[in-house]
């Protein structure tokens, strides 16, 4: 018997490039928290994703005056303190990312409406699946542990 658990994010995109999702769910950050989780432990593959990944999701207007490092005010700068290159796994292949934990990626995206209110929405799912709800259970808890420590460093 396995045990797996779906974790899905749905984002729309209107024709100026603004994002919306379901401000009631915050599944988008768990998905970044896995994803930051994976890479960082230097899984090998044969084929990957590769993308620059924000670490956090900005909720506004943040002033870094008391920032110690005069670097970081640079693009580089800020591209180092605040982005990530992450490597998966291709959609929709499973992979085992730790002993007995499977790890799946699935995307889609369908555009709808007309050239001035054209929007396009994206569903991206991830899958864990493991022999044991426990297993299963305690990957999603130490990804999203993980990342909340990588956020308390950030600040």
């Amino acid at each position: 018997m396995t045990f797996e658990r779906t974790i899905k994010v749905e984002q729309i995109r209107n024709n100026w490039g603004y994002m919306f999702s379901d401000d009631d769910c915050r599944n988008s950050v768990l998905v970044r928290a896995i994803t930051l989780f994976l890479a960082q432990k230097d899984l090998k593959f044969k084929k990957a994703v590769v993308s620059l990944t924000k670490v956090k999701e900005e909720y506004g207007y943040c002033d870094d005056n008391e920032d110690e490092d005069k670097d970081s005010r640079s693009e580089g700068g800020q591209l180092k303190k605040h982005f990530r290159v992450t490597r998966t796994v291709p959609d929709e292949q499973w992979m085992e990312v730790e002993p007995g934990v499977m790890y799946m990626r699935t995307s889609s995206e369908d555009e709808n409406g007309e050239k001035s209110e054209k929007t396009t929405k994206k569903v991206i799912t991830i899958s864990i699946m493991a022999k044991s709800e426990a297993r299963v259970d305690q990957f999603i808890t130490d990804a999203y542990t993980w990342y909340l420590d990588e956020l308390s460093k950030m600040q």
